[in-house]
């Protein structure tokens, strides 16, 4: 755990199942080809592999019945035999062919991390015969026969030394309904604990898929955090999270993954890895398209601090017929390699970026260089989607940010960002009280409205409110010389007192007001374009941008960098007082020439990725789509 997880190094890899059979390779097991997959994993430079016992085939429990159905007893050979109070039901030629798995990968020097309850893959239950039909997170006999399962697979397989976590299972949040987030709560913790009993020397992932904050559902991203040493996100290009109506290496698609594994680890306050990813196969982008998204991607997730990157999948799986793959029309050509074995343009990306990393001449990245909070407010919105929007917007600006969730934590920063303000309970008055202590202390507030409130809005924010009124209209807002369509919510009527106007609508109404408060300054928008471009899409490049400049304008922020091309991102790390990092990524979609501005005292150290060049305070490079160029920089 300590060398892998919190050693500060990023790695890469992929889920597995065996490229001949799929789901179905434990019972028809063929060592050979998974040797000869492992193999070709290690020579993509592969660290890491998430890898699945599924749960029908490794604890075969049938039910045993007398007359009416009454159960007698429990069985794994059709009543042959019977099992005692004691038995685990687990099939050992199962165990012994996962072990031998185990030795190929470690053999090899891969990694990997079993995904226990694999109860649901690929849109089908596979769960042991005498659990079908019943609700596999609620129901009290199907959660001891977990617990038995999950804790005598850890027991059996603890000692071997290539495994580095658990996760808990695969997305089981699908396996079953709940009523309320107690429930769910309760699940988590329970299965986490079994973990834990038989080995807590390995952190605990979570595994699950679309985690919410509090107001919004109830598998929670808290809870997670409470039951769990690792959270992870399973962000594909996806309709869940609008992020597949766009070209996949663009803005939005490439920044998905990062931001939401950034939002899980704000609001769960637990490290985060994105643990399954890819682009749904051929009906979404080509091969090439395919490969420059994970490239990002792998990048991405290494300049955010993120703990790992694991592709879905390794071996395309397309020509297999039975289910799951019977009925899933999305395709099933995820993978690194082709079916005959071939390299894919995708898997040359992941070669390419692990060769890449192992020469990176740094023991580890550095933290990034964070400007802001985005708050995720409670009662009623999207925030989710909002805080997604927020994250990219700030981007585009120059600015970093973490994400925390209202009630719980205030750390320090230079800005916080309320995006999209929606109900009368989306900031409770205590966690506004010392917000408020942190703006009067020298902080920037920017808050966009829906149709929230806030306390104290009308005097706090340098206006008077005389009244307001609900709309259902797109304006258009002038910002500078650029004008954006904007939904809003509730309108305003107000008089300016000490607030100053950033901004106009068609109307010569303000609607974008910045006033000082203590030694800070708040700002508020009065359309929630967080929340609307959420749902609008090939936006980003009209300059919506420039709302998130105008708080980057107000800060000091202690980045000594400024990319000069709002469609491509900047983190910078400081390695100590005279060196830093900069890594810049393309989201643009297209390939063009950028340029970076430091500091004159500033001067190229290395090229570390990419032909970067320096004139007077400029760093200038080209840079393809989706591509990274990383250079260092020293004074």
């Amino acid at each position: 755990m300590k060398n892998f997880f919190e050693s500060g190094k990023y790695y890469a890899g992929c889920n597995y199942w065996a490229s001949n059979h799929g789901i179905n390779m434990w019972n028809k097991w063929d060592e050979d080809v998974v040797k000869s997959d492992f193999e070709k994993l290690s020579s993509l430079g592969i660290k890491v592999v998430r890898i699945f016992p599924l749960w029908s085939d490794f604890q075969p429990v049938n039910t045993v019945c007398t007359v009416r159905g009454n159960v007698t007893g429990f069985s794994v050979d059709n009543g042959e035999s019977m099992l005692t109070s004691f038995d685990d039901g687990i099939n050992d030629v199962m165990v012994k062919r996962f072990r031998k798995l185990l030795d190929i990968a470690h053999s090899k020097g891969i990694s990997a991390i079993p995904s226990l309850l694999t109860g649901w893959m690929s849109g089908r239950l596979f769960v042991p015969p005498a659990l079908e039909g019943k609700n596999l997170i609620t129901d009290p006999f199907c959660m001891k026969w977990e617990v038995i399962f999950i804790k005598s697979m850890v027991n059996r397989l603890k000692d071997h030394p290539a495994i580095v976590g658990w996760c808990i299972g695969n997305e089981c949040n699908c396996m079953g309904a709940v009523e309320d987030k107690y429930q769910a709560w309760l699940w988590t913790n329970q299965m986490s604990d079994a973990i834990k009993s038989q080995d807590n020397t390995r952190p605990v992932l979570q595994g699950m898929h679309s985690l919410l904050n509090p107001d919004e559902g109830n598998w929670i991203i808290q809870d997670g955090g409470l039951s769990c040493d690792i959270l992870t996100t399973h962000p594909y290009a996806s309709p869940s999270y609008d992020t597949d109506k766009e070209v996949i290496n663009t803005i939005r698609p490439l920044l998905h993954p990062v931001s939401q594994t950034i939002y899980y680890r704000g609001l769960g306050q637990k490290p985060a890895l994105i643990e399954e990813t890819g682009t749904f196969g051929e009906m979404y982008c080509n091969e090439e398209l395919t490969a420059k998204y994970a490239k990002a991607e792998l990048f991405g997730g290494w300049a955010h601090n993120l703990l790992n990157y694991i592709w879905w999948i390794g071996f395309d799986q397309g020509s297999l017929t039975y289910y799951p793959f019977l009925t899933n029309n999305r395709a099933s050509n995820y993978g690194l390699f082709r079916e005959d074995g071939s390299v894919k343009p995708v898997g040359c990306a992941m070669k390419d970026f692990n060769e890449w990393l192992d020469s990176f001449p740094y023991d580890k990245l550095p933290e990034r260089i964070v400007d802001a909070v985005c708050i995720s407010p409670r009662e009623k919105g999207n925030y989710t989607h909002a805080s997604s929007m927020a994250f990219l917007l700030g981007k585009q600006a120059g600015l970093d940010m973490e994400f925390v969730y209202s009630p719980d934590s205030l750390p320090d920063a230079k800005a916080y960002i309320i995006p999209s303000l929606n109900g009368a309970l989306g900031m409770d008055v205590h966690y506004l009280k010392r917000l408020m202590k942190k703006v009067e202390d020298g902080a920037v507030l920017y808050l966009s409205c829906g149709d929230g409130f806030l306390r104290n809005m009308s005097t706090d924010f340098g206006f008077e409110i005389i009244s307001r009124h609900h709309t259902a209209t797109t304006d258009q807002v002038k910002i500078g010389d650029t004008t954006l369509d904007i939904f809003g919510k509730a309108i305003y009527d107000i008089k300016k007192t000490t607030a100053k106007s950033l901004a106009t609508n068609q109307n010569g109404e303000d609607v974008y007001l910045e006033a000082d408060y203590g030694k800070g300054k708040v700002m508020l928008f009065m359309y929630p374009v967080e929340e609307y471009l959420s749902n609008v899409f090939n936006k980003f490049e009209l300059g919506y941008h420039k709302i998130y400049e105008a708080i980057k304008n107000n800060i000091n922020s202690d980045k000594v960098a400024v990319c000069n091309d709002f469609m491509s991102g900047l983190t910078e790390h400081i390695v100590n007082d005279n060196e830093r990092i900069l890594i810049i990524t393309s989201y643009s979609g297209k390939d063009k020439e950028v340029s970076v501005t430091i500091p004159a005292e500033w001067k190229i150290k290395d090229s570390l990725r990419g032909n970067v060049t320096q004139t007077d305070t400029e760093l200038k490079f080209s840079i393809e789509s989706a591509d990274t160029v990383v250079v260092s920089i020293e004074k």
